[in-house]
């Protein structure tokens, strides 16, 4: 037991240190064998923080468990980071992976509730985003604690309609929609949308105002645009060069950054981060081919140029699907004008009570930047790693 720990009728909450690991590792096994899916990782640090983060900085991630009986019952990551809230930065915590032993041994169910308590009594502005849904157990658990909470919406770009009907297991699962899909397919309504949908795009006023490029690295370019335009947001998390390395680190091969600058000279429009993966078994997405406009940043009133230059690069790599998801009015109008549609979205976000003027009247949601890469980053939609 560390002196930072809160101890309460014996269970011990406190941050991990690398010496905890086999203590993690035991947790993971118990956890695997009652068939829980989901490990803490052996390194806690985020992706980039050994090679990209500067000293102090104020974005990194740590592992805070819940110790009973010399061994760890409930766990979950904090990523600690930056919110600039009207232009007033404040220190914040995405929750990630909360792991309870209760899950499959009810002796420990109290383990969580201590760990969490200890948590928020921490840290005062707690979010979490990517949540499927409002009947999930973590959902309810949010809601009890007095977290508000909205969804993030969801935007679907089929570059091939018919090949998305025929291969999006989503359509599949369901009669009525499996037999609509097929009936869209077959009778040429798919060819006839896809044809609509490119001439949208080519006639789009942003096509030909921009260059795109590819960037190995967020640099200081990245760092120009994030603090120009950061004031003309309610809401955003910290994206500077620094943060963006840290979660998106260049040694990740399946990051492509486009950098979107002006056509002869000119203040950068933005930025837009990409993933493209071809599924296999996909329980939405089927095998089809998926890109992913992961997260950008820019000024609000150019976002259709930079959704332009994302769509583009995507459907040049080959994606029979492009998605993504935004908060901000802006990037939603801008994929709305280019033809992206909306579809159910489960990429929920809580908020705890410290985090206001959040999600009321003072800083709504279509004010506040938040993207698929917020959290627990793109992970779902991420090429799969072939072992070795």
């Amino acid at each position: 037991m560390t002196p930072q720990a809160h101890v309460e009728n014996g269970c011990a909450v406190r941050i991990a240190a690398t010496s905890d690991l086999p203590l993690v590792r035991r947790f993971n096994a118990r956890l695997s064998a009652a068939g829980v899916s989901y490990q803490f990782p052996g390194d806690f640090r985020l992706p980039g923080e050994a090679d990209h983060r500067p000293p102090d900085y104020p974005v990194f991630r740590e592992l805070m468990i819940a110790e009973d009986s010399g061994e760890m019952r409930a766990g979950v990551l904090l990523q600690h980071g930056t919110f600039f809230i009207r232009d007033e930065a404040r220190p914040f915590c995405w929750l990630q992976l909360p792991l309870s032993e209760g899950l499959v041994n009810p002796t420990y169910a109290g383990s969580f509730l201590r760990l969490m308590l200890e948590c928020t009594r921490r840290e005062r502005f707690l979010a979490s985003l990517g949540v499927g849904s409002k009947d999930e157990n973590w959902a309810r658990f949010l809601v009890r604690l007095g977290w508000k909470n909205q969804s993030v919406s969801f935007f679907f770009y089929p570059v091939r309609p018919t090949s998305v009907f025929l291969g999006m297991e989503h359509l599949r699962r369901q009669r009525s929609l499996k037999f609509a899909a097929r009936a869209a397919a077959y009778t040429g309504f798919g060819a006839a949308l896809g044809a609509g949908l490119a001439i949208r795009r080519y006639a789009a006023r942003t096509r030909g105002c921009y260059v795109a490029k590819e960037e190995p690295i967020f640099d200081a370019w990245a760092d120009r645009i994030f603090f120009e335009h950061q004031p003309k947001y309610g809401g955003t998390p910290r994206r500077d060069s620094a943060a963006l390395n840290i979660l998106y680190p260049p040694a990740e091969p399946s990051y492509v950054r486009i950098r979107v600058q002006r056509k002869g000279g000119g203040p950068d429009f933005g930025w837009v981060l990409l993933v493209h993966a071809r599924m296999r078994d996909n329980k939405y997405f089927g095998n089809l081919h998926v890109g992913t406009i992961v997260t950008g940043f820019g000024d609000p009133a150019d976002a259709p140029v930079l959704i332009h230059a994302g769509l583009n690069h995507l459907i040049e790599l080959g994606a029979d699907l492009v998605v993504s998801n935004w908060s901000h009015h802006s990037w939603q109008h801008a994929c709305r004008g280019l033809g992206f549609l909306p579809g159910p979205s489960n990429f929920l976000l809580f908020l705890s009570p410290g985090s206001a003027p959040l999600l009321g009247a003072g800083c709504p949601l279509g004010e506040i930047h938040l993207t698929r890469g917020d959290c627990d980053s793109p992970s779902s939609l991420m090429p799969k790693r072939q072992p070795r």
